[in-house]
């Protein structure tokens, strides 16, 4: 204790974890959080990860993990429909915004198809909080194109 109050402020309350976590809860009932900022540290994500799509006629950002969660828990299953794509990006955004990342994972061995008629299922996990693997796979468009067995594997490093 006396190493770590040296020249330094300490709180230290027998309750603080409950008053934390009662704080959570309350702020849980609220659509918008009240406290923006965003916790990091080991086992949580350093880095956002998103991808730009058209949602009714407007751009948007996808994100599929978000800095500050679990990387064991920050799975994410999108299914997307390419518009005249041959590869799909991913913006890498570290909490310095300076530091962005463009990521972009060819879909080689993919069916040629008209625009908008070929329909992937985009997975992505971690191994660890700076390893990311994205799956993608073709799932055909319906009746008119089935799906084929192509699919693409890639780990990202953050």
């Amino acid at each position: 204790m006396k190493f770590i109050c040296r020249r330094r402020r300490v709180f230290g309350e027998d309750s603080v974890f409950s008053k934390g976590a009662a704080y959570k809860a309350a702020d849980y009932l609220h659509e918008k959080t009240s406290y923006p900022f965003v916790c990091i540290c080991e086992g949580r994500l350093k880095t956002s990860v998103s991808m730009k799509v058209m949602n009714r006629e407007k751009e948007e950002q996808l994100y599929l993990a978000s800095a500050g969660d679990s990387w064991y828990e920050s799975g994410t299953s999108v299914d997307v429909i390419l518009d005249g794509q041959s590869e799909i990006e991913f913006l890498v955004s570290p909490q310095d915004t300076r530091q962005k990342k463009l990521v972009r994972i060819p879909l080689d061995g993919f069916p040629k198809r008209p625009n908008k008629t070929t329909r992937v299922g985009l997975s992505m996990e971690f191994l660890d909080e700076r390893t990311m693997v994205v799956n993608i796979k073709d799932k055909g468009f319906g009746e008119l194109f089935p799906a084929s067995e192509a699919s693409v594997r890639q780990e990202v490093m953050l």
